[in-house]
């Protein structure tokens, strides 16, 4: 008796990790799909552009004013603060 239910719940446990498997490798996934672009333009504005990297087409593209992002130090100041 306590070889069938040994049994069985191996059994059970084969099953339920090959339908996660399974599962696990459907390519249904958008993630990484889309990929987004900015440009900062002559006009001190801001593009952005998503581009979908399946087909290639760009799926949106919107100016945003800069009064959006809050003000960061530059890089090369980041570096220097650092020695």
């Amino acid at each position: 008796m306590t070889r069938y239910i040994q049994g069985l719940i191996s059994g059970g446990i084969f099953v339920f990790a090959a339908i996660i498997f399974i599962g696990a490798n459907s390519s249904s996934s958008q993630n990484g799909r889309y990929q987004v672009s900015t440009t900062i333009g002559s006009d001190v504005l801001i593009y952005e552009t998503v581009i979908d990297t399946k087909t290639g087409e760009i799926a949106s593209r919107k100016r945003v004013e800069p009064g959006h992002f809050a003000k960061q130090k530059s890089l090369k100041k980041l570096k220097m603060g650092r020695k």
